[in-house]
């Protein structure tokens, strides 16, 4: 539970941060769309 919501505070702090540089972020995250979720939450785990 824990790694999951480490996960989502990290791709929350990305957004963030590139909005701020004036890039667009690939939500939820680069390599992952919303009909993955499962995949990205894995990887919260793994790392």
């Amino acid at each position: 539970m824990l790694a999951y919501q480490l996960g989502w505070i990290g791709l929350l702090l990305d957004w963030e941060h590139a909005e701020q540089e004036g890039h667009v972020m690939h939500m939820p995250a680069p390599e992952y769309s919303w009909n993955r979720l499962g995949e990205l939450y894995e990887m919260f785990y793994e790392t």
